[in-house]
């Protein structure tokens, strides 16, 4: 090994010589085996709370894909409109934004 690499060894091992314990309390450990042994720390959900989370799960989803679809449907503009009506207009086929004279 490279004398480099060893004094950072020693020197990280140094660092925890004057490190201090913590003072635990005593009687912690044995509250946290006690309640975890009488089964009062666990709760029951109720089926009505599952019921309204899964509505407003599937509520926010269905939110979220209407959305996107009005984002996503490309839609003419009342001005665009007016415009073809006014000049006589006939799109070149179904799917195109292109228009030639009538």
């Amino acid at each position: 090994m490279s004398t480099h690499k060893e004094k950072w060894i020693a020197d990280v091992m140094a660092s925890i010589d004057n490190v201090q314990r913590l003072d635990v309390n005593e009687g912690l450990f044995t509250a946290i085996e006690d309640r975890l042994a009488s089964g009062t720390s666990s709760q029951i959900v109720s089926p009505r709370k599952i019921i309204l989370a899964a509505a407003s799960f599937i509520g926010l989803l269905t939110l979220n894909f209407w959305v996107l679809s009005q984002f996503a449907a490309p839609k003419q503009s009342a001005d665009m409109k007016n415009v073809v009506e006014t000049y006589h207009l006939n799109p070149i086929d179904d799917w195109s934004s292109t228009y030639t004279l009538k």
